[in-house]
């Protein structure tokens, strides 16, 4: 019968093994330059020792940090260590915080967002709303192209998706309506066009971009005089409606609280 030592000994092994593994995978990525490879395989074990978890998933992470535009070891380094503090504070996996900071910061890049930034963000949307980073970092991910096409900050799309959550939303649902939102700013339906010309209003992404969604969607109720079938008819998806009819009710409230 093997011994706990021996069962020790063989799981150490595996370990070390996967380590390599992992640390193979990272070099592929990465150009032939003197010490980068040394620096992350002591970074992932510093991580690891730091954070608690395994060497093997701070390796990975790496890799998907390098992958997503980390361009060294140290620019590496440093996002993998908003990362694991995001992982921690918001009880996610390593690998998720990389991927939502990294989107987020490659997407608002033009705005010179950083990953610290972006960690506030969400820890501000998590404790602000009724969600969590996890959520907040897999429902993200699909709107945040949307949101750099329409022009809305990082800041706002965390601020609005947690605010609805307050209203009763799920992360999902309320991302989905913010989508839906965002897909009429950027092609307004041609009922849309025809309505804000009898209103007198300016219903596009460039309007929503200039004012702030917040500013934006009080602009809309004052000009609907707060009518439920004009702002409908404007939005036209039901995916979006239950997030403007919320954002222009007490979910805008929270939306102008969280923001501040």
């Amino acid at each position: 019968a093997m011994t706990a030592a021996s069962f020790a000994f063989t799981a150490m092994i595996d370990a070390a093994r996967q380590f390599n593994a992992a640390i193979a995978e990272v070099s592929t990525l990465l150009p032939d330059v003197e010490g980068e490879i040394e620096s992350i395989t002591k970074a992932s074990r510093e991580l690891a020792r730091q954070y608690g978890g395994q060497a093997t998933a701070q390796a990975q992470a790496f890799y998907q940090a390098i992958s997503a535009g980390a361009g060294d070891a140290a620019a590496a380094t440093e996002l993998l260590e908003v990362a694991n503090r995001v992982a921690i504070g918001g009880v996610t996996q390593v690998t998720v915080a990389v991927d939502v900071l990294t989107t987020a910061q490659n997407a608002y890049a033009a705005s010179g967002l950083t990953a610290a930034d972006a960690a506030d963000t969400l820890f501000v949307g998590m404790k602000a709303g009724k969600t969590t980073v996890g959520e907040l970092a897999s429902a993200l991910g699909r709107v945040i192209p949307q949101a750099t096409a329409v022009g809305f900050s990082f800041d706002e799309l965390v601020a609005a998706t947690a605010a609805l959550t307050t209203q009763g939303q799920s992360t999902n649902m309320a991302v989905t309506g913010l989508s839906g939102i965002m897909t009429q700013l950027l092609k307004p339906s041609a009922r849309a066009v025809e309505l804000s010309k009898e209103l007198g209003i300016e219903f596009s992404a460039t309007a929503a971009a200039t004012m702030g969604l917040a500013e934006f969607m009080e602009y809309l109720v004052e000009a609907s005089g707060g009518s439920q079938e004009i702002l409908a008819e404007l939005f036209g998806s039901t995916e979006s409606l239950r997030a403007v009819f919320s954002l222009a009710g007490q979910g805008g409230v929270k939306f102008n609280e969280i923001l501040g």
